[in-house]
């Protein structure tokens, strides 16, 4: 089931393939510039031990992440939903709605991560100093699930609305509450304290908070990382759900 919907995606992604390669080029060059670049200069974390393009580059990537998702989801979930291109054939294969729910967003993962490893490649040439290669590599899980939950709150909005102005205005909001309330570019200790204390419980932070913990202080917390997977499944059963009710309208 999964190899079809890559190959799916695979044939939508060669068919603009060079548009798809420049994009996914020009996307961290224009964070480096607009985001890391500025923001480096300024003490945007607790630990001024840490270098700050280092402390950043997760939420860097999480941004790339955020942004490859939107465009793919919004086509396949809402987009050719609207316009019964998709969905309606997929209800009569021998799928079940968290087959469907689940091939739509192993996919977009699929393709959020090879635009982040762009990423990778791009900052480490961008940038003054590199990690090291482990940690690097220990990202790739983290930003993984990141995706899977952005990925699952992307879809329930393509799902609870059929208005292009209003999913819109839903993924805008959440973009920007996520990029200011999870760590993406701000420790939230510069946060007033109620503030803060409340967005340390947002799952997207929890990820951020748990993967700099990782790379940073080499440790390893499982709570941080078992609530947004716990919240990441749960989502993909709701959004199971919420699929079948718009099969049976």
């Amino acid at each position: 089931m999964i190899i079809a919907f890559l190959k799916r995606r695979w044939w939508l992604t060669s068919n603009r393939i060079l548009p798809t390669l420049g994009f996914a080029l020009l996307l961290p060059v224009v964070l480096h510039l607009f985001i890391n670049f500025p923001m480096r200069k300024l003490e945007l974390m607790q630990d001024p031990a840490l270098n700050p393009e280092h402390w950043i580059l997760p939420g860097l990537l999480c941004m790339i992440m955020i942004i490859s998702l939107i465009p793919s989801l919004f086509r396949d979930l809402f987009d050719l939903r609207i316009h019964r291109n998709t969905l309606a054939p997929l209800s009569i294969a021998p799928l079940s709605n968290q087959q469907i729910i689940r091939g739509f967003l192993f996919t977009a993962m699929i393709e959020s991560l090879v635009f982040a490893l762009v990423g990778m490649l791009v900052f480490w040439l961008l940038m003054d100093s590199q990690l090291e290669l482990i940690q690097y590599a220990i990202m790739i899980p983290y930003i993984l699930l990141f995706a899977a939950l952005i990925g699952n709150i992307i879809i329930s909005f393509s799902l609870l609305t059929d208005r292009s102005s209003v999913f819109l205005f839903l993924v805008l909001t959440a973009t920007v509450i996520i990029m200011f309330g999870s760590e993406l570019f701000i420790d939230l200790s510069l946060f007033p304290r109620s503030i803060g204390t409340i967005l340390r419980y947002f799952p997207t932070g929890q990820i951020l908070h748990g993967l700099r913990q990782v790379i940073f202080s080499g440790e390893f917390n499982i709570v941080v990382t078992a609530v947004p997977l716990a919240i990441t499944i749960l989502l993909t059963f709701i959004n199971g759900e919420l699929l079948k009710r718009k099969m049976d309208q």
